[in-house]
């Protein structure tokens, strides 16, 4: 037998579990930015609060995309 644990935006929370105060802020988690594809140099985001997704920024966008819809990012 088997069980599976899924907790949404993991580490997001591990990175904001001391400052509770920022997840009511527009703040994401940006994946490295990786050398061998198309899109080099250019990192993604992986997770975002809710302030942040309300404000219009989607998860797979570029670090510069999510900026561009929300100033405060």
């Amino acid at each position: 037998m088997y069980g599976v644990l899924v907790i949404p935006n993991f580490f997001l929370q591990a990175q904001l579990r001391i400052q509770t105060e920022l997840w009511k802020l527009p703040v994401v988690l940006l994946e490295e930015a990786s050398k061998g594809n198309k899109d080099r140099g250019k990192a993604r985001i992986l997770q975002a609060t809710k302030a942040a997704l309300n404000a219009g920024v989607d998860l797979g966008m570029t670090a510069t995309q999510g900026q561009a819809r929300c100033g405060e990012l």
